[in-house]
């Protein structure tokens, strides 16, 4: 077995076999199945979790368990304490069922006319057709505006890394200070926030594909589009990022409304902000409600110092100081 802890290695030997076999990219024999799950225990230990959690665990994904697989996604991450400091790696998805404090970055991005791209969560991946902002894990690799740039590049279909200016939000610290932490969350990260604004020929290339993505959904049916973004996803197209590109002025996000919705990945029901968006299936016009991500967008926009952090950048002032 090797014993490299370098985080390319890591992801190479155990992590992202195990990530192409749960998503039948590649199906494992049971053997090679019983190494990948021998380096998880080993991994996990180090990092003093309990043995009886951990093999609860394997048995889950081992099983298949939609729970736990759904959190699997074949990245290599750095567990922190609460001062930001690197203390282990794991695998990403493991960090969120041990509940591990790991590093994200997240950017709101701007239209050059100023309104907020936003993206809807594909079905298939935590808080379905949910509403958020852009962004993801910081690999174990990474900065947190090296992941923030992947992160826009990856997921807005750009051709090349963005190449405007990123405003970083106060500090992680402040971030935690104004909105983040909830006790009762699995999901233990430290954030960072930028907002960016996209180049016109970043713009062209979006909104490009915004309608690419409305044009595939209304000739087909909500299961059917389910269907089309699933293959996307298997061939690597560069489709099957995000379930929809959307665009919305500010005092949308504002004044959203909120209602009560129940969270499977919380456990309970909660009140959400919500944005009621003008989509078509199969050739068939309606409204669809988009809930905000509970643990990114949601918070985002109940925090009085990022709400009034994204006006400043609405109104050019980048009133950022920390």
């Amino acid at each position: 077995m090797n014993n490299d802890l370098r985080p390319e290695t890591m992801e190479k030997e155990w992590m992202r076999p195990l990530y192409h076999h749960i998503r039948g990219i590649r199906t494992l024999q049971e053997h090679q199945l019983d190494n990948i799950f021998r380096q998880m225990e080993i991994n996990l230990g180090g990092l003093h979790q309990n043995p009886q959690a951990i093999g609860e665990v394997i048995h889950k994904l081992r099983a298949g368990d939609k729970k736990y697989t759904r959190y699997i996604r074949g990245e290599a991450i750095h567990i922190v304490d609460e001062h930001d400091q690197t203390v282990g790696i794991t695998e990403a998805g493991l960090a969120h069922l041990f509940r591990l404090r790991h590093r994200t970055s997240n950017a709101f991005v701007f239209s050059p006319e100023g309104k907020l791209v936003l993206q809807r969560r594909v079905h298939n991946k935590r808080f379905p057709l949910y509403l958020t902002t852009f962004g993801g894990h910081t690999k174990a690799t990474q900065t947190y505006k090296e992941a923030a740039e992947e992160e826009i590049y990856e997921e807005l279909y750009l051709s090349k890394p963005p190449q405007g200016e990123f405003v970083e939000y106060k500090g992680r610290e402040r971030v935690h200070e104004d909105y983040y932490d909830i006790p009762s969350d699995n999901n233990l990260e430290i954030r960072a926030l930028y907002f960016y604004q996209l180049t016109p020929d970043e713009w062209k290339q979006v909104d490009r594909m915004r309608r690419r993505l409305l044009a595939e959904a209304s000739k087909r049916s909500l299961h059917e589009y389910s269907v089309w973004i699933e293959e996307q996803q298997r061939n690597r197209s560069g489709y099957g990022e995000v379930w929809s590109i959307e665009v919305a002025p500010l005092d949308a996000l504002m004044n959203a409304k909120q209602g009560a919705v129940w969270i499977p990945e919380m456990d309970r029901v909660a009140d959400i902000y919500y944005y009621t968006i003008e989509c078509v299936y199969g050739g068939n016009p309606a409204q669809d409600i988009a809930y905000f991500t509970p643990d990114l967008l949601d918070r985002f926009i109940r925090a009085p110092t990022v709400r009034e952090a994204l006006q400043d950048v609405m109104s050019s002032r980048y009133a950022l100081e920390a």
